[in-house]
């Protein structure tokens, strides 16, 4: 039978298929899914060096993401113990980063004994930049299942991502608006280039505890070293390693309860 399944994930969809194709022995399963998000929205604001009258406002805002068509594949390669996995993914999505810095100043006029105040609004900057990124990703992974006692299993799974040489697309403009001027704004186009941009490889252990139809502990381990990123547009050499951690738990009060609907559901909690 087929199984669908759709969630949210930082405010984006996915979807997935799976099936078997043989019992046992060979699934597959394809979908649509994220890859990774971008949100934020800073907010600082500065002294002008040697204008002390002067106030510098800087906003800092970034939307996007990469989303992955993906394949995958599961074979059983010792009946009950052993299991091999691979995927295939086109990813594909855009990242816009956008500043606007406004400088606004205060002067004083004297005139005979009074003094008079006016604001000196100076031309607003907006530097906008918008990068897109696709190429394919593949992923293989093991895992392997231990049987203790009647209904203990021990798990164990390894992935492992490959870099991917990324196909990259930049944008970039500057637009300068003068607020006391009626005129539209005028766009100065700084870059429209192609390039590439080294994801690096990624890879994860998970390890988990389970009674069958009861409860399930896990620990999952991912790391990706950012040292070895490169880009054709800019260098990122302060970047290191990442790191991620996820603990999960699962637990079933009564999975063949034929009264209550609240004993036979899963209850599931984790964090990262």
């Amino acid at each position: 039978s087929a199984l669908s399944q759709s969630n949210t994930n930082g405010g984006l969809n996915y979807l997935t298929l799976g099936f078997p194709l043989k019992t046992d022995v060979w699934t597959m399963s394809f979908g649509l899914m994220p890859y990774s998000n971008v949100s934020y929205n800073v907010i600082a604001a500065t002294p002008v060096v040697n204008r002390d009258e002067a106030l510098a406002s800087y906003q800092y805002e970034g939307n996007g993401g990469i989303n992955q068509v993906y394949m995958s594949n599961g074979w059983q390669i010792v009946p009950g113990f052993l299991y091999l996995g691979a995927r295939v993914g086109y990813a594909f999505g855009s990242i816009t980063n956008e500043t606007v810095i406004n400088i606004d100043e205060e002067s004083f006029t004297i005139i005979g004994e009074d003094t008079l105040v006016s604001t000196k609004d100076f031309k607003t900057s907006n530097f906008f930049r918008s990068t897109r990124y696709s190429d394919f990703l593949v992923e293989g992974g093991l895992y392997m299942k231990k049987r203790i006692g009647e209904t203990l299993d021990v798990n164990l799974g390894i992935v492992y991502e490959l870099a991917a040489n990324m196909r990259t697309k930049r944008d970039e403009k500057i637009t300068v608006v003068d607020r006391l001027n009626p005129n539209p704004p005028t766009d100065d186009i700084l870059t429209e280039s192609e390039g590439k941009t080294l994801l690096p490889a990624k890879y994860g252990v998970g390890l988990s505890l389970s009674k069958e139809f009861k409860w399930a502990l896990g620990v999952d381990f991912y790391s990706r070293d950012w040292s070895k990123f490169e880009s054709d547009f800019e260098s990122e050499e302060s970047m290191t390693n990442s790191y991620k951690i996820i603990l999960g738990v699962e637990f079933t009060p009564d999975f063949f309860s034929a009264t209550s609907y609240f004993k036979r559901i899963s209850y599931q909690l984790g964090l990262n």
